[in-house]
């Protein structure tokens, strides 16, 4: 079954589909959406060679104190955001977005809380379910993955479907209004909606104003359910004068001479003495 969001006129308009109404086939969480579970902490070590590979490395490496612990990478869930790591001029920095181009093969190392101070980021962050309506009433449905740091928003549609080559080129969320704007072979759409009662609600458009319609996003996944009992504390990136290489210390570790704590944190994680699951 293929299902396009705008009338066929062409053979040539079938290869030209819209990853929006294209079809996108949702993965069905089932009853396992709702569980309750809580979320897995793993601990995540200092790598001894940043330069070369990610700050951080999942699991127990040998002779490698915990560094900190986090949420492991998998669902997408609600409450929490992604931490990836993104190579830049020959470093490797720890970002809440995915490098510029590389959205649709990006993986988050970890999942953590957002800062205390950014509320706004869980309304965001996390796997959504996209119904498109087309003017004939007809709807079609998408899934799609979004990250967010302040008012830049990106992400990726479900990399399982056949559509995990289209693209969101741009993003943004300003006072409770987030616009996307996706792209796919030569076609262009824009998504516009507005937060009310837990969702996103509002319309998509051909971006040369020939289609349009109504939009809804929605989640299927439960919020994350944390251990009860642990503390969060926040993490910052560091930097030194003449290193390229920046660091990052939970907020209750000393600097190291020259070396200067950004002012605003990028995410929550847990200490290294939290124990899952209790």
């Amino acid at each position: 079954m293929k299902l396009i969001l705008g009338r066929i006129s062409s053979a040539s308009r079938v290869c030209a589909f819209w990853v929006v109404g294209a079809l996108l086939l949702v993965r069905d969480e089932g009853p396992a959406a709702a569980s309750e579970t809580p979320a897995g902490l793993v601990p995540l070590h200092r790598a001894p060679t940043a330069e070369v590979g990610p700050p951080f490395v999942v699991g127990s490496p040998a002779g490698s104190a915990v560094a900190f612990r986090a949420v492991a990478a998998g669902d997408w869930r609600p409450g929490l955001v992604p931490l990836f790591t993104v190579e830049k001029e020959g470093r490797h920095e720890l970002r809440r977005l995915p490098g510029r181009g590389q959205e649709n093969f990006s993986e988050p190392l970890f999942f953590a809380l957002p800062p205390e101070d950014e509320p706004e980021a869980t309304r965001i962050a996390g796997r959504w379910e996209l119904t498109a309506t087309r003017d004939d009433g007809s709807k079609v449905r998408a899934a799609l993955e979004l990250a967010c740091e302040g008012e830049q928003v990106a992400g990726r549609f479900d990399p399982l479907t056949d559509y995990r080559f289209a693209s969101i080129t741009a993003g943004s969320l300003r006072t409770n209004h987030l616009e996307l704007r996706v792209e796919h072979v030569a076609d262009a759409y824009v998504l516009a909606a507005d937060w009310r009662d837990g969702r996103w609600l509002g319309r998509w458009r051909r971006a040369d104003d020939t289609e349009g319609g109504e939009l809804v996003l929605s989640r299927r996944l439960s919020p994350a359910v944390l251990p009860v009992g642990l503390g969060s504390i926040a993490l910052h990136e560091c930097s030194r004068s003449g290193d390229q290489q920046p660091r990052y210390l939970l907020a209750s570790e000393p600097l190291p001479s020259g070396w200067v704590r950004a002012v605003r944190p990028l995410c929550r994680v847990w200490p290294a003495a939290a124990v899952p699951g209790r």
